[in-house]
């Protein structure tokens, strides 16, 4: 009887070990997003109105190089995003139409983008996107 007891509880404890060996990635993988996350909510939460002008000019550029008057979509994957804007954790860049680019910190199951929306002329809209659920206008401020 002990035997099968210390066998079990060896069995047991061999099962959470590899358990948590084979979760271990994963649960590191979904640390990752996260951090990722909440780095594109701060720097969205913390955007001064002279940051506003700082952007406006290489969303122009953007637009001006790649928007068109069409609904196709351009991307800068990670290796063509600007050095200035990885160093605050952007991974991507979309320009989604004439008027409107994308700054992604995450994507695929849930969405952390600053949107940043020509309105016309030189005035420009910031919409903070937190996740596929939760967004604000951070621009003009009301």
């Amino acid at each position: 009887m002990k035997r099968i007891a210390v066998f079990a509880a060896a069995v047991t404890l061999l099962l959470i070990l590899a358990a948590g060996f084979f979760a271990w990635p994963a649960i590191r993988f979904l640390h990752s997003l996260n951090v990722q996350m909440k780095t594109g909510q701060k720097h969205m939460d913390s955007i001064t109105e002279s940051d506003v002008l700082v952007c406006t000019s290489p969303t122009e550029t953007l637009l001006k190089n790649y928007g068109t008057q069409t609904a196709e979509r351009h991307s800068l994957e990670a290796q063509s995003v600007p050095a200035d804007l990885q160093k605050l954790g952007i991974l991507r860049v979309d320009i989604y139409d004439s008027n409107t680019v994308g700054y992604l910190w995450l994507g695929g199951m849930d969405h952390t983008y600053l949107e940043i929306q020509r309105a016309d002329g030189s005035n420009f809209i910031f919409t903070a996107h937190y996740n596929d659920k939760s967004n604000r206008v951070i621009w003009p401020k009301n």
